[in-house]
């Protein structure tokens, strides 16, 4: 096996390599942060839907929607990736997050 392209061999600084694996480790958070937004907010989703569902079948509704995006998203993740390249993928990817966040936290 080939050394030829890792990180270490390319004399990156210290600083960036602390920078990527940071952002590698944290983001993995990211889905757990989004299951706990989810369902504290549950009840403000629901009367903003002015939902007819008990809240139990709406509970599963979300849980169900949000392995379904989470599929998606890992499934084109590499798609994006290859067409903007790795870093510019995950400027992208935690803009999105940035961006439904904000959106919970309005309703």
């Amino acid at each position: 096996m080939s050394d030829k392209g890792s990180l270490v061999k390319k004399n990156y600084p210290l600083s960036t390599l602390f920078k990527i694996v940071a952002t590698a480790t944290l983001s993995c958070f990211v889905c757990g942060y989004n299951i706990g937004v989810t369902n504290s907010s549950l009840d403000n989703v629901e009367k903003f839907l002015g939902s007819s569902i008990s809240s139990t079948a709406f509970s599963a509704i979300q849980g169900a929607i949000f392995a379904l995006g989470g599929t998606v998203g890992s499934l084109s993740s590499g798609k994006l990736a290859n067409h903007y390249g790795r870093r510019k993928g995950m400027m992208i990817l935690c803009f999105l997050t940035f961006l439904t966040c904000g959106i919970v936290i309005d309703i």
